[in-house]
């Protein structure tokens, strides 16, 4: 457990440092070209967009509204459904957005699992993520390769099909693991 706390602190630090991500107020980013996410950290508010939906919620206030083709839902239900969906995306695409960030969350069980290479053959250190009670999919499992030299972000594997058959780790996501490369090394 210390062997990843440290891995994961070292990957923090490599990244700006945790008082960087503190003060870091607004992010947005797109996942995939299927919506956009706009986040005010401070704040606590979110601003969701998926194929002529707009959400806006916020997490301290639990205040939400959401918009269907410009015009305002107002049924409870309704809005209810909508918050769902936003409210799940945004778990799952921040999370794979600032991962590096999140290693050490709540309800966050992090392992060492030894060294491998990356995807260009570099020696990397290897640290397994599970969940307890938080997310949306606690069931999943994720690999996080770290560059051995440089402590830089390298790639996430997902592990699914953790029924008879054993697991299949599939590396997802190079791309962002290559941007938090390219920023780190910069």
């Amino acid at each position: 457990m210390a062997a990843a706390l440290a891995l994961a602190d070292q990957v923090m630090e490599r990244l700006g440092g945790h008082k960087n991500w503190d003060q870091t107020r607004y992010l947005t980013w797109g996942f995939f070209g299927k919506c956009l996410h706009l986040w005010d950290k401070w704040a606590g508010n979110i601003r969701f967009e998926e194929k002529g939906l707009v959400v806006l919620m916020n997490f301290n206030s639990g205040q939400v509204r959401a918009w269907q083709e410009e015009q305002e839902l107002t049924q409870s239900a309704t809005v209810a459904a909508k918050l769902n969906r936003a409210h799940r995306a945004w778990i799952n695409d921040s999370y794979w957005l600032v991962m590096p960030y999140k290693l050490k969350d709540s309800g966050v069980s992090l392992k060492y699992t030894g060294p491998g290479h990356t995807q260009e053959g570099r020696p990397a250190e290897l640290l397994m993520l599970t969940f307890k009670g938080v997310g949306v999919t606690p069931q999943n499992k994720y690999e996080v390769w770290v560059d051995q030299q440089d402590h830089a972000y390298d790639a996430v594997g997902s592990l699914r099909g953790l029924g008879r058959r054993g697991a299949e780790v599939h590396r997802v996501l190079g791309q962002v693991a290559a941007l938090w490369q390219d920023l780190a090394r910069r």
